[in-house]
């Protein structure tokens, strides 16, 4: 028999009542329903597991109550909070009943699990039942569809460890001794104010590591010290603006300004922290320059050709020991770090692509092959950097010939490929709509511009830096505050470039926007390098920037997977501000910041300084 429709309908007056506890069971429609199960001798079709759970609740008053109290109630501010609710999470898993008859009883929280209609809003009711039941059970039980299974979770989930999370383990666990004894190591040198027999017993030690990466310098001949502050804040505005992104994807009470908040005018240093990405391709390819023509283009060209490989797999080394702990950890740990009712569902949903497309992950060119499934989204940019890295030799080695005869003609040859690219990268916008219709932007030949002005500027700094000229004060000012200008219109410009609803506005807005911001930055550059940057030179230069632009990397590969735990692990309403949003900035900003330190000390100096010693013939 079917259960009565009554029976259901004074169920869910129960369910949408609005009360937050309830002290007595004796709601007719609850216990009603459980004693129509239990007297039906099983003819609803549920599987019998499923049958004997729900006799033992009818059965049990005190343990239905507390499964029936996690089930979610309609909240107030129906009109202006998110349509879902998420119930009791935590009070759903501390159901756990074992008898000694090996009866055994398990809360099983589904999100989602009951939509109602209530003046023409679809309310999303999350639900408690017993482990056993599924929804095709509940569907026979009440003729009411229900759920998706894979949207449930169990406290039983993520207790036992697969193969690649024990692999994995292995993996940073034998790092990790590694590095416990190379510091031992170390320190007794240290100690007995010895030197280490090989430069490789050292090479995981924290106490080598550390020094490297805390120690600063006031004046540097060869380094661009404001660099490091142009990266340290470039990465706090990208962890703000990636921060506030997951913010207004939570089940919110305020849901119209989640939905609105980007658009606001004054969220424009939000939406404009895209900006901040384009900054590191500008210094990619300034120090990819820079370094070049030091020395190196003086070699033949076959000379030249023949690096090459060499510099391609010194930078593969560069960048993947870092990015494959990474992986190992999203793939098959970061499930165990953390749970709630979203947790596992969407977890795995940002997992998969990970499992999927690994390979092209190390290859590094998931913002192609895989783009609208990225294994951790904002790594397109660590594909997009070392394409740009790949290709560049292309334009390197025929520049170099030309500066050899010519470096001004190497000059203006670069100034109109940088013209070209960026000219490309708006008619490739405008005549492929359907290849990027929203405009994410993760391919690379979108920044092709920024790259290539940052490597024109590197030839031009490299060639004339012995040779910079203090400007005059006054004209120094009044260019100081022209750029600062056009920098802030920048950032306001692509804010209403990204609000626009029209295509050719929003692409043609995003490439300007970001070619006038690497021109700025080519001023800054020169104006610290000319000793004329006065508190901007003072603030890029510190000690604590020059730490932190050496975290860059690291915090960048990180800050995601610290971000996403916190946001994934959410147990109800949250109310968006933006106190809220810049208080979260400040915790998502330092554990990325001691994460990232971690990271860079065990996975990233080791393998720079096993590179430097193998490369150098050391190990011969």
């Amino acid at each position: 028999m079917k259960i009565s429709l009554d029976y259901v309908v004074f169920y869910l007056v129960f369910l949408v009542s609005k009360v937050n506890s309830i002290t007595d069971i004796d709601v007719p429609s609850f216990q009603n329903v459980l004693e129509s199960v239990k007297s039906s001798n099983n003819d609803l079709k549920v599987n019998l597991r499923c049958y004997e759970q729900l006799v033992y609740l009818a059965d049990h008053p005190e343990d239905a109550l507390k499964m029936a109290d996690a089930w979610s109630k309609v909240h107030s501010g129906l009109l202006v909070a998110s349509s879902i609710d998420l119930g009791d999470w935590d009070e759903c898993m501390s159901i756990d009943i074992n008898q000694e008859n090996g009866f055994k009883l398990l809360g099983k929280h589904c999100v989602g699990g009951l939509i109602l209609l209530i003046n023409e809003t679809l309310l999303a009711q999350s639900i408690c039942i017993p482990n056993e039941c599924t929804a095709e059970d509940l569907i026979n039980l009440t003729s009411i569809p229900t759920f998706y299974d894979d949207k449930c979770s169990l406290n039983t989930d993520n207790t036992t460890l697969d193969k690649g999370a024990i692999i994995s383990l292995l993996i940073f666990c034998s790092i990790g001794h590694l590095i416990l004894l190379s510091t031992i190591y170390d320190v007794y040198l240290y100690l007995k104010n010895s030197k280490p027999y090989h430069s490789i017993l050292v090479a995981f030690s924290l106490y080598t590591n550390g020094k490297k990466l805390f120690k600063t310098t006031k004046h540097a001949h060869q380094q661009i010290l404001c660099f490091h502050g142009i990266k340290g804040i470039s990465m706090m505005w990208i962890i703000a603006g990636h921060g506030a992104v997951g913010l207004t994807e939570l089940p919110l009470f305020n849901v119209a300004m989640g939905k609105n908040w980007m658009y606001y005018g004054y969220s424009h240093y939000i939406t404009s922290a895209h900006l901040a990405v384009d900054s590191f391709f500008f210094i990619s390819g300034f120090l990819l320059a820079y370094s070049y023509f030091k020395g190196q283009y003086k070699k033949s060209v076959l000379g030249q050709i023949s690096s090459v490989p060499h510099m391609i797999l010194h930078r593969y080394l560069r960048l993947t020991p870092a990015l494959l702990m990474l992986f190992l950890y999203v793939a098959f740990l970061s499930r165990y770090v953390g749970e709630g009712p979203v947790f596992n569902y969407n977890l795995k949903s940002l997992n998969i692509p990970c499992h999927k497309y690994w390979w092209s992950l190390f290859l590094y060119v998931q913002n192609y092959y895989n783009r609208e499934e990225l294994c951790m989204t904002q790594l397109w940019y660590v594909s997009a950097d070392m394409q740009l890295y790949l290709i560049a030799p292309l334009i390197l080695i025929p520049i170099a010939v030309i500066y050899k005869k010519s470096p001004k003609i190497a000059f203006i040859s670069m100034l109109v490929l940088d013209a070209l690219f960026v000219a490309a990268a708006i008619y490739v916008k405008l005549q492929f709509k359907d290849y990027d219709p929203n405009l994410d932007e993760y391919d690379t030949h979108s920044r092709l511009g920024d790259y290539f002005i940052g490597f024109t500027f590197g030839i031009f700094v490299r060639h004339n830096r012995q040779n910079f000229k203090k400007l005059p004060e006054r004209l120094n000012f009044m260019i100081w505050c022209v750029v600062l200008v056009i920098m802030y219109l920048c950032v306001y410009l692509y804010h209403m470039s990204f609000r626009s609803t029209h295509y050719n506005d929003r692409a043609i807005g995003f490439c300007l926007t970001r070619t006038f911001w690497c021109i700025c930055l080519c001023w800054l550059v020169f104006s610290c390098l000319n000793g004329q940057g006065g508190i901007i030179n003072w603030i890029l230069s510190n000690g604590f920037m020059q730490v932190l632009g050496k975290l860059t990397y690291c915090l960048y590969l990180v800050h995601g997977s610290v971000m996403v735990p916190y946001y994934l692990s959410v147990r109800g309403l949250t109310y968006l501000s933006d106190y809220n949003a810049f208080y979260l900035w400040c915790g998502h900003f330092l554990t990325s910041l001691l994460v990232g330190t971690l990271w860079s000390l065990s996975f990233e100096s080791p393998m720079i300084t096993l590179e430097k010693i193998i490369f150098s013939n050391k190990m011969l």
